[in-house]
């Protein structure tokens, strides 16, 4: 019989709930960031369902800066070209159209990033990040689950429960992540609502085994619609073989529930979908979702912050949700480890909201924009998705910017929602500039030299900002790298100072997640002054009214 028993307390820096995607996400950049956490899942393992197939390119250029994005697309190498959206009546019968999934120009994305748009489903992708974690020494509990918590003035006192034995224990912890997903029980006592901005079908998605690789089509897919009239839905490959996922909606006003697709009628849909009548197949999962765009009206309380789909909820087109969840992890996770370690102020804490909840508003939108605009999407020009308010998929992925405390003079709006370059050229809120650089040798991406600590990039004839940097640096306590252009990285295509907006004698700080924190296009006599009141700012440790 489980027990009641309950053991001394521990402490740990930050506990993580939820033990999928976003969480495991979370557990591996703190861990990057040299920080330790404890991640706790009810469930005794990771996903066995596929669910989110598409990581953007941000995503793959975070999961880059981990070291992971080889062991991703390794993992994931037989979708790797799969880049259409098909439409036929049955599988069987073969496609009546075909178009580009859409969005993303290769040539411009190669200007951009080093890196592309990554397809890998979440059942593998899951214990990838699980794997790395643990290996920086995250500590991974499944099988464990939250029963309570109560926020204190110095952090969490959480009651956590081995679902097998029953055996508690509890925790004090200085911080708690929340991501327990779409339905999020903490959310829920933390009081925080979800603001619906939208709200459609209801779907089932029914994950399958079935050998399908003699009906696969010589070019292969990443979507395919299927028309059939009693078995309507969307077929997505796992790996173009035998794993297979069919998404299907249900009627409007439906009370079907995910207990009524038994195996028999699933069966029965997959095989009429297929259109081969006596296909063997095997159903692993069925998981009911909604199509809905939700965002919470906060991402944090007190000591307790939200993070995935606990945040915000977008349907699957574009490929962000999964994505944001990832980049809600590595902002959450540089931030709660500079606080930590004492580098930072805890105001730092309250950046994380300002900057990550207008992306995720402006994400859900776009995402719910291209769920309603169906196949428009994939066979519109430019023209007809910017009057369907489409903004550009590479905008959507890496040309957003913050505005928080933690960038100085950000720009009032985006120039564009069409072009993504035109958005990272350096200022201030804005990603980093990728250009090709040689550094100790080696042929990199300028976005290589981030991902850790503070960035200073100093121009060739910068000498006031390096020495500042370091007298500054020191009287901070912050971890500070100086990369010098012709010192210390190689500007192989005469680019750098252009792509980057200074000049020889100028400077700029990149944070821990490679987005623009500051900039000065010149020298300035009191470098040392500057770059201590810059730092104080962006760190927290003065207010606004301070800097002027």
């Amino acid at each position: 019989m489980p027990s009641d028993q309950h053991t001394a307390q521990e402490h740990v820096s930050v506990l993580i709930v939820g033990g999928g995607l976003v969480g495991l996400s979370t557990s591996l950049f703190l861990a990057h960031y040299g920080i330790r956490s404890r991640l706790v899942e009810r469930h005794s393992a990771t996903s066995l369902h596929p669910k989110q197939f598409s990581l953007s390119i941000r995503a793959m250029e975070l999961l880059r800066s981990v070291g992971l994005e080889n062991a991703v697309r390794n993992a994931a190498a037989p979708l790797a070209e799969n880049k259409d959206f098909l439409i036929v009546s049955t599988f069987a019968q073969g496609e009546m159209a075909r178009y580009p999934l859409g969005g993303l120009r290769e040539e411009e994305i190669q200007r951009l990033s080093p890196t592309t748009r990554g397809i890998c489903p979440q059942d593998v992708l899951e214990p990838l990040l699980l794997e790395a974690a643990q290996k920086l020494g995250s500590e991974l509990h499944f099988g464990c689950e939250l029963r309570s918590f109560e926020q204190t003035p110095d952090g969490i006192l959480a009651t956590i429960r081995e679902v097998a034995t029953g055996k508690q224990k509890t925790i004090h912890a200085d911080y708690l992540v929340v991501a327990d997903g779409a339905r999020s029980r903490l959310r829920q006592q933390l009081g925080i609502k979800m603001q619906s901005r939208w709200s459609s079908e209801q779907n089932i998605s029914i994950y399958f085994h079935a050998d399908l690789s003699n009906l696969m089509p010589e070019k292969p897919f990443f979507t395919c619609l299927v028309t059939h009239p009693e078995a309507s839905g969307i077929l997505l490959p796992a790996n173009n073989r035998d794993r297979w996922i069919f998404m299907l909606t249900l009627p409007t006003g439906s009370v079907e529930l995910e207990e009524h697709f038994t195996s028999q009628r699933c069966l029965a849909l997959l095989r009429q979908a297929i259109g081969v009548p006596q296909l063997e197949i095997e159903v692993k999962s069925v998981l009911p979702w909604e199509a809905a765009a939700r965002v919470a009206e906060h991402f944090s309380l007190g000591r307790a912050f939200l993070v995935g789909d606990a945040a915000h909820l977008m349907p699957p087109t574009g490929g962000f949700g999964a994505s944001t969840g990832i980049q809600d992890a590595q902002n959450l996770a540089w931030k709660l480890a500079l606080v930590l370690s004492k580098q930072a102020g805890p105001t730092l804490l309250a950046t994380y909201e300002s900057e990550r909840r207008p992306i995720a508003l402006f994400t859900t939108e776009q995402a719910r924009l291209r769920w309603q605009a169906k196949a428009q999407r994939h066979a519109g020009d430019a023209a007809q998705r910017e009057k369907l308010g489409l903004a550009d998929e590479a905008v959507v992925m890496l040309g957003y910017q913050y505005t928080s405390p933690a960038v100085i003079s950000p720009r009032q709006a985006l120039p564009s929602h069409s072009e993504a370059s035109q958005n990272l050229d350096g200022h201030p809120g804005t990603r980093a500039p990728h250009l090709w650089v040689e550094h100790q040798g080696r042929r990199i991406s300028t976005l290589d030299l981030y991902g850790k600590g503070f960035v200073l990039l100093a121009g060739a004839q910068a000498a006031d900002w390096r020495d500042a940097s370091r007298h500054v640096s020191n009287r901070l306590g912050l971890d500070l790298t100086v990369y010098t252009v012709g010192l210390d990285i190689a500007d192989i295509d005469g680019s750098w100072y252009i792509a980057h907006g200074i000049t020889p004698q100028g400077a700029m700080l990149i944070r821990p997640d490679g987005f623009v924190a500051w900039r000065s296009a010149s020298a300035d006599e009191s470098a040392d002054r500057t770059l201590e009141r810059v730092l104080s700012h962006l760190l927290c440790w003065v207010s606004s009214s301070e800097m002027n």
